[in-house]
């Protein structure tokens, strides 16, 4: 935790001196570069700069005379002339649709004639340019030859401080496509479930792989317990579901329902597949269904006459409605029959 707060506050400082070295290096930039970004000049920094130049002008005017303090003042006034002109023309290309970046840090003019990539040209040859132009001023005018001296030195830190970063930048990029490729080829251990084989660091561009031991049997346990959790799961589902099929079978079998609904000759051979004794089991659901809703339906009297003919199905004992019902004649004596009103009677 120590370690990255003191990387954060080293950071932190990078930041401050490279935006304290910003400010002297756009006055020596706006000479130095053509077509620097229109935010990137920013005239605030420019004008702060004027301000101070102005003072250093004074400065120089009481202690190296009148002239050293005219030519600093000239070069501020320069310097605020440029950044304006240049960041109109800026300004120009972005309501012109001109595809050019608003922090471009320009292009040198040294880069048109000398055969070197535009990063050395801005790291080395600008800064050197101004150093000479200053150390040759120096002996003429010493104020403005020491104020680009120190000028280059603030290029030279700024234009470094900015490489160092977009290396970083795109060395983080690089740094995550070389570790994705390293862990999809560690996730085979997950996906096949075996151990996986720790190779030589030069076959993994310098990323140790390998699971650890304890982490590797941590992980086969929890895979066990998965399992049997698993399959206990799927023997009580099993033990749940045979019960319910016991029971369902009979209902499809009932003698009484299936003989008062259904002729016998429908049913002589018990249906041998699934679909068939589904189908069995629903007709009778709703068989049931419309017997129930018929008996609420209708009056009283033909709810007697069906119980009694229930009764009769059930017990065998004939129901005589008078006694000149031929039933009646048929039945030997000592007999028994029913009356429609339900009571049981004995034949004299």
């Amino acid at each position: 935790m120590q370690g990255e707060q003191q990387a954060t506050t080293l950071d932190q400082k990078i930041n401050i001196i490279q935006n304290i070295t910003l400010f002297p290096a756009l006055t020596i930039v706006i000479f130095l570069r053509r077509k620097v970004g229109f935010r990137f000049l920013d005239m605030m920094k420019i004008q702060i700069m004027a301000v101070l130049l102005w003072g250093y002008a004074a400065f120089s005017s009481i202690t190296f005379g009148p002239a050293a303090g005219a030519i600093i003042f000239l070069f501020s006034l320069a310097v605020l002339i440029a950044a304006f002109v240049e960041r109109r023309l800026r300004w120009r290309d972005i309501k012109r649709g001109v595809p050019w970046h608003s922090y471009s840090r320009g292009v040198s003019w040294f880069s048109s004639f000398l055969p070197l990539r535009e990063i050395i040209v801005r790291r080395f040859i600008d800064p050197a340019a101004a150093l000479v132009i200053g150390i040759a001023l120096f002996f003429l005018f010493r104020p403005l030859g020491f104020y680009l001296i120190v000028c280059a030195v603030c290029l030279f830190l700024f234009e470094t401080i900015d490489y160092q970063r977009q290396i970083d930048r795109m060395l983080d990029q690089l740094d995550n496509l070389v570790e994705s490729e390293v862990v999809s080829e560690n996730v085979e251990y997950f996906q096949s479930g075996g151990v996986a084989k720790e190779r030589p660091v030069e076959q993994t561009a310098g990323i140790p792989t390998g699971t650890d031991p304890d982490l590797a049997a941590a992980i086969a346990r929890r895979r066990a317990r998965n399992r049997g959790s698993q399959a206990a799961q799927v023997t009580t589902q099993t033990k749940k579901r045979e019960p319910e099929q016991s029971v369902s079978r009979p209902l499809m079998r009932d003698s009484d329902i299936i003989g008062s609904q259904y002729p016998p000759q429908d049913f002589a051979a018990e249906p041998q597949e699934e679909e068939a004794a589904t189908d069995i089991a629903d007709a009778i659901k709703r068989r049931r269904a419309q017997s129930r809703q018929q008996i609420s339906t209708e009056p009283p009297a033909t709810t007697i006459a069906i119980q009694t003919r229930d009764i009769q199905s059930q017990e065998g004992v004939p129901i005589i409605k008078s006694p000149d019902d031929p039933a009646f004649m048929a039945l030997p004596s000592g007999a028994e029959f029913m009356t429609p009103d339900g009571k049981t009677r004995r034949k004299k």
